[in-house]
């Protein structure tokens, strides 16, 4: 089983999930590594992160940003609260997608929306029945 290395402790590899700017590591059932290749983005994301669970649109934030040692490189990551990702196509289109549109239009601003990136298939999830935004880099919000 592959592994990763996070704050001292090792961790297995449940799954991985990876888009544009960040690997996405799931440790357990409930908590995942993001990993960006560069330390502002992780910053960025991580605040936007932060942001969205205050609002509950978002999952939680389980660490700071900590560089990692990834396939011989550094990079920096944080841990996070995992989400049953999305893999319906058209979601944004749905009753549920469009309140979360709404959601994150008005707390992050319609300048820092971006229409099918930031509320769509694979970008959001589900905790507890409850519709969040999952992706926070920024080809999302940027």
């Amino acid at each position: 089983m592959e592994k990763i290395k996070f704050l001292k402790k090792t961790y297995n590899i449940i799954d991985r999930n990876s888009g544009a700017e960040c690997v996405f590591f799931k440790v357990s059932n409930t908590e995942g590594i993001k990993i960006y290749y560069h330390e502002e983005r992780a910053i960025n994301a991580r605040k936007r992160q932060i942001k969205a669970y205050k609002y509950k649109i978002g999952p939680k934030v389980l660490s700071i940003v900590h560089p990692i040692k990834f396939n011989d490189m550094i990079k920096y990551g944080y841990k996070t609260q995992v989400a049953k990702v999305v893999t319906d196509d058209g979601f944004e289109y749905t009753p549920m997608g469009k309140k979360l549109v709404k959601k994150v239009k008005k707390i992050f601003g319609r300048k820092h929306y971006i229409p099918g990136e930031t509320v769509r298939v694979h970008n959001t999830g589900y905790i507890r029945n409850r519709p969040v935004i999952i992706d926070f880099g920024g080809c999302s919000f940027e």
